[in-house]
């Protein structure tokens, strides 16, 4: 039985390995109507993990740059995704929540990524969909961002 490679081979193999299921994740439906950039998409699901969130939480959060947060954010209330409010504790301080379209796409987006990947699981036999589905948990386990994953 071959080695188990490690390292940068095993960071290579699992890149190119990879990549057939960050593109059934990261799909979107052909109708839908809006397109919404990488970086929104990040900002919206920050979002639904806070609950609310000023945009200095969400840089800090996002690893990004607070004016380039608040410049997404203008972009997601311009198209009805989160809205802004005083903060119940300070109100000088402006958070931002889902709304229901927001929440509405985020679901749909998920739906979407499940039909996505149940479609290329299912002619996996059950032993490489375990193998898989461990492999997965070990991963966001070791990983610095573990919960990466919605839900």
């Amino acid at each position: 039985m071959a080695a188990t490679p490690h390292g940068e081979e095993a960071a290579s193999r699992a890149a190119r390995s990879g990549a057939a299921f960050v593109a059934a994740w990261s799909g979107v439906p052909d109708d839908l109507s809006e397109r919404l950039s990488a970086s929104q998409l990040r900002v919206l699901v920050a979002v639904e993990r806070a609950g609310e969130a000023t945009a200095s939480q969400l840089a800090l959060s996002l690893d990004a740059l607070p004016s380039s947060v608040t410049r997404l954010c203008d972009r997601l209330v311009a198209a009805g995704h989160i809205e802004r409010s005083r903060g119940e504790e300070d109100r000088r301080v402006q958070v931002v929540r889902l709304t229901a379209a927001g929440a509405a796409l985020l679901d749909r987006l998920e739906r979407h990524r499940r039909t996505a990947l149940q479609r290329a699981m299912r002619d996996m036999s059950e032993a490489d969909r375990e193998a898989l589905l461990h492999g997965l948990a070990a991963f966001s386990a070791a990983s610095a961002d573990g919960d990466a994953t919605r839900r």
